[in-house]
This record gives structure tokens, sequence and C-alpha cells, in this order.
């Protein structure tokens, strides 16, 4: 039973590769589109026009209800900046076990250290992290 375990999540967390998504392919977010370009997108793309002295991004929060674009927009990034896509869900990283959620949580951060650069896609990411106070717990 762990074995098949085990060969589940090593499926949920999946492989990283490079989706087929266009920036035309998102309806909308023009707002979204706009801060992502700006912020991740152009200092890929256009080094030469951001000093050396800037740090650049290594992340962006989307956040909002289902439905409205989150994942097309992480993959429209990853498919025009030409960079791996790990698509990873929240729950798939619940164990009941101890240590393993966390085993699994570097196994991500490992495989996209491999395929850098890369774009991590943690959805229904309050599984992992639920809002204060809704566990349950005084602490």
């Amino acid at each position: 039973a762990v074995t098949r375990l085990e060969k589940l999540r090593a499926v949920a967390l999946g492989s990283p590769s490079v989706p087929n998504v266009k920036w035309e392919d998102v309806g909308g977010q023009v707002e979204a589109k706009r801060t992502i370009l700006e912020t991740i997108q152009l200092p890929l793309t256009q080094p030469a026009l951001f000093g050396s002295g800037l740090k650049q991004r290594s992340g962006i929060l989307l956040h909002g209800p289902p439905g409205t674009g989150k994942t097309l927009l992480a993959k429209a990034v990853a498919t025009e900046c030409r960079l791996a896509f790990l698509s990873v869900k929240g729950p798939e990283l619940i164990s009941p076990y101890v240590g393993e959620s966390e085993r699994q949580l570097r196994e991500i951060f490992l495989r996209a250290r491999e395929a850098s650069p890369c774009v991590i896609f943690f959805d229904e990411i309050d599984a992992l992290a639920p809002s204060r106070g809704s566990t349950g717990d005084a602490g």
C-alpha cells in the first residue's frame, strides 16, 4: 500500500515541462498580465533594460477565487519566458506521516532547481497554509 501511495504522489508532483499557453490564450486579466510582464517577463527576456544593482524578483502571488485564470496566467508566463513549469496541488502534499509533507516539499524545490529557471505553481495552497484559527488548535 505504501508503494502505491508513493507512486500516486510521484505522479501528483509531476515533472517540470514547458506548457504551450500564450498570452493571447488568456482572456481579460489586463492588469494581472501587465504586472506579470513588468515584474517577471521583462527582467528575464530584456535584462539589459534593468540595472545591475536591482534584484530580480523570484516570485509572484496570484490569488483569487477558482476559475479566474491563475493557472492560465502562470502557464502563459512560463511559455512566453521559455521556463519549465511545475504544478503542485496543495492537498496532494498533505500526509498523515510525520515529516512526509516536508520531504515532498523539499523534493519539489529540488526538482525546480534541477529544471531552473522554473515556475513553481502551487494550486490550492490554502490546504498547506490555512488561515489562522481554522486548524482547531489554540496555538
